[in-house]
């Protein structure tokens, strides 16, 4: 039997675990299943080799107990789905074992956008042409997938905009990694999107709002309609969608209205976040929630995770939660790497060059996630470090919060978050507490 595509295998102290990526699931293997599995696998020994060898290590037990239990393990671990005995179907085997494991990379492939978006952090790049040169990418995708990662992200710009997109998410998949395309949904290609359609792939559409007054007012003229347009070729091609709302003051109160929309559309993954404004532009200024409107977000994610599968599991409450407990995702389960190569905890990094840990280009990207002082400072992270959290009731719920938004906020990373930030956490643990939420 063989480790089917779409499975990844990685090891944890005592014990490993099979992920499904494409159907999110897992299945946790003991010490001895692990170590029975890894004969197999790896070393290629037959049952009666692998029986020896732990007869050598438990002398006590008699060979043919041995035989019998190794038989037992390998019926019913290959018996599942997560393996298959076509070759055609099989993945890249590597038992991967890291200090800290590299879960998700966003990479950005492309500068050049089609839209200027009233929320747009990432500034003007509307005519810009630099891409990803596709040989690079394919360094980043060798590199990322002999570090055992689950997942890329695939971002811009506008990842639809390269001539090389289907070529990279190929790349990505050749190396056991699934893929995510992070797309506004202005640009059909139907033959892009056929090929697509046989990949490991996730395309994630951003709209606003539930309806075009909503949604075109940040985005564009007829960008909801056309978005809607693409959401329809992707599902006629059954390639699985998600959809992502970023909420300002003006779409806050319709958030039920647009779980709705993307479970209309068959979205297999919902993601909601609050509008930031990285650089104090004041037209993004204009649009962020007040005090009672955050806590209103938030109190709607809580209840939107009781009714949507698709919600949460785009907001992570199905992500992988083995290892070690960081504060922050990034820098310790995730990076990010910009066009020039440059890694990043995260990309609301990317704006500060003091935290750029290196370059995948030019220095061997174990030794930056291994080794890189920026990492290792957000991995060292205690919640007893950070300004205001030592003694807050709520810090045990939001662990400190975001470290990027921290940084901006305070300009140090170990500072506080927004004060909206803070008061809200703190009045939603409040209410909690007082089972308020039981009774609305």
């Amino acid at each position: 039997m063989l480790l089917r595509k779409g499975v990844v295998w990685k090891n944890y102290d005592r014990e490993s675990v099979l992920y499904d990526l494409e159907n999110d699931s897992m299945l946790t293997l003991n010490e001895t299943s692990s170590r029975i599995l890894k004969e197999v696998l790896v070393y290629k020994n037959e049952h009666q080799k692998i029986a020896m060898n732990l007869q050598i290590e438990n002398q006590e037990c008699e060979y043919d107990e041995l035989y019998g239990d190794v038989m037992e393990c390998c019926n019913t671990i290959f018996a599942t789905p997560y393996f298959t005995d076509e070759p055609e179907n099989a993945a890249f085997v590597s038992l991967i074992g890291l200090v800290t494991s590299l879960e998700t990379a966003s990479i950005e492939i492309t500068q050049n956008c089609n839209l200027n978006c009233k929320h747009c952090y990432q500034g003007e790049h509307v005519n810009e042409q630099s891409i990803l040169n596709l040989n690079k990418a394919h360094l980043i995708a060798s590199k990322l997938g002999e570090l055992g990662t689950l997942a890329v992200v695939l971002t811009g710009g506008e990842p639809f905009l390269h001539p090389n997109l289907v070529e990279i998410v190929e790349a990505f998949n050749d190396w056991n990694i699934r893929v995510v395309i992070f797309t506004n949904g202005q640009i059909i290609q139907d033959e892009t999107i056929r090929k697509l359609s046989n990949m490991n792939v996730l395309i994630r559409i951003s709209v606003e709002g539930h309806n075009e007054e909503m949604n075109d007012f940040i985005r564009g003229a007829g960008t909801l309609k056309k978005a809607m347009e693409f959401s329809n070729v992707c599902r006629e091609n059954n390639l699985s969608i998600g959809y992502s709302f970023t909420i300002n003051n003006k779409n806050e109160k319709y958030f039920c209205d647009m779980l709705q929309l993307a479970e209309d559309m068959h979205a297999d993954e919902i993601e909601m976040s609050e509008i930031l404004n990285v650089n104090q532009d004041p037209d993004i200024s204009s649009l962020m929630l007040s005090e009672k409107q955050s806590k209103d977000f938030r109190i709607n994610t809580l209840k939107g995770f009781s009714i949507s599968k698709a919600f949460r599991k785009g907001m992570g409450l199905y992500r992988y939660k083995k290892g070690p407990e960081y504060i922050c995702s990034a820098g310790t389960t995730n990076i990010f790497i910009d066009i020039n190569g440059d890694v990043y905890p995260c990309n609301l990094f990317s704006n500060n060059s003091e935290y750029c840990a290196g370059n995948v280009f030019s220095e061997d990207l174990l030794e930056i996630w291994r080794k890189s002082k920026v990492f290792i400072e957000l991995r060292n992270l205690k919640k007893e470090d950070l300004e205001g959290c030592a003694n807050c009731p709520a810090s045990e719920n939001c662990k400190g919060g975001c470290r990027a938004r921290a940084l901006l906020e305070s300009g140090s990373l170990k500072g506080k978050m927004e004060k909206t930030f803070c008061n809200v956490t703190n009045m939603i643990v409040e209410d909690m507490y007082n089972n308020v939420f039981v009774h609305n």
